[in-house]
């Protein structure tokens, strides 16, 4: 106690004698006798005592005390560092559970908004394509409505028609069901060739190892990831060719997402600017 208390190094030539031990017991059954104490150090804070005995007394001098008394600032230095990188750890451990709970949280409002855009929105746009059409074809077999009159249905049954399609592809992108029936692999293959064919983009893609379900959330993390990349090569890149590649083991996947588009030092790419530049890098990263 004293040792901890003052952070002094303390020598002792035969502990055996000396009555403010606290165990005397182990003490005489262990035989001991040279003894010394030395504070182990962190910041100048005491953390620790080191004990080192000998059955001989006498056995330690003033350079033993300064040998251990520099071994201890070493210790008292690794054992606080140690400390650090445990709470460092367990941090990161906190970090990502609440990540993999806010992850399924947004999927469970993704899941959530896709059925109210299916159940209301998608029923009301198709109702109103079907009202149209068919005030449409009321209206030109009795020759009701002059040209402009006619016109102006058509635009707004080609318009309902445009948005009950906006609205299916926006169901696509917040719960794809091929997800659901095919997996990970086909879900991201038909994402990439319906998203970049559509934009005059090559695609290759390739799939290796186990051919395995995973976890419901590694699987959706992965397809949002190769979504944020498509995304961003739609955006930014003004690639021509798409390469992507998804390989599994028994234990993890590797994604990777190639183009021949203009590239990015992602170095520089630090923070997310007001403009939003960055947000989607930093979201797949995240």
């Amino acid at each position: 106690g004293r040792v901890a208390q003052t952070g002094e190094p303390m020598l002792l030539e035969d502990i055996s004698k000396d009555q403010r031990t606290a165990r005397p017991d182990l003490i005489t059954l262990e035989g001991l006798k040279g003894f010394v104490s030395i504070p182990l150090k962190a910041k100048k804070k005491v953390i620790g005592v080191m004990n080192v005995a000998s059955h001989v007394a006498g056995r330690f001098g003033a350079d033993d005390v300064s040998l251990l008394n520099s071994i201890g600032d070493y210790l008292g230095t690794a054992i606080e560092q140690a400390k650090l990188y445990e709470q460092l750890a367990r941090a990161g451990e906190r970090y990502r559970e609440l990540l993999r709970h806010a992850l399924i949280a947004q999927e469970e409002e993704r899941k959530r908004i896709a059925r109210e855009l299916h159940d209301e929105t998608s029923q009301a746009l198709t109702s109103l394509t079907l009202s149209l059409q068919a005030i449409i074809g009321m209206a030109e077999a009795k020759g009701i409505g002059d040209a402009e009159f006619m016109e102006r249905l058509k635009t707004m049954h080609k318009y309902s028609v445009h948005a009950g399609n906006e609205v299916v592809m926006l169901m696509k992108e917040l719960r794809p069901t091929l997800l659901d029936e095919l997996g990970m692999p086909a879900a991201i293959h038909r994402y990439a060739k319906d998203t970049l064919q559509a934009q005059g983009i090559n695609v290759s893609t390739e799939f290796r190892g186990t051919n395995r379900r995973f976890q419901p959330e590694a699987e959706v993390t992965l397809f949002r990831i190769a979504q944020g990349a498509i995304g961003n090569i739609l955006e930014h890149s003004g690639a021509k060719n798409v390469s992507i590649t998804l390989e599994c083991d028994a234990n993890e996947c590797v994604l990777l997402i190639e183009d021949d588009g203009r590239g990015f030092n992602v170095s520089k790419l630090t923070r997310v600017d007001p403009s939003g530049r960055g947000a989607g890098f930093f979201t797949m990263k995240e």
